[in-house]
């Protein structure tokens, strides 16, 4: 697939960040042509999963660590029901609690 085919289905708006990145780090007006830019963003996307999984980690293991701290806290697991309950928190985060429950009830729902 040529460069010039790849870069509308990347987006041009998006692959202008790309190419300004590009332009920093290869000043050389020689090296600056869309197949060396295409390569370029390539890459970055190789490096940018590199991190996926360990950010996928950290972000389970601190969303575990917050709800058992919550947990022993609150004396029960239950924690955000017993703060909906005892009025802890603001309406407007009742409500965010209210449709994220919903949204997962509806999630799971056998269809």
């Amino acid at each position: 697939m040529k460069s010039s085919e790849i870069i509308p289905l990347i987006s041009r708006h998006r692959f202008g960040t790309y190419k300004r990145l590009f332009k920093q780090i290869v000043p050389d007006p020689a090296m600056s042509n869309e197949h060396n830019m295409v390569i370029f963003y390539m890459e970055i996307q190789v490096l940018h999963s590199n991190f996926f999984m360990p950010i996928q980690a950290l972000e389970v293991t601190l969303r575990n660590q917050i709800h058992n701290f919550q947990s022993i806290h609150h004396n029960t697991p239950n924690w955000v029901a017993k703060l909906i309950r005892e009025g802890s928190c603001t309406d407007g985060t009742k409500d965010m609690f209210i449709r994220a429950k919903k949204k997962t009830k509806n999630d799971f729902k056998d269809k």
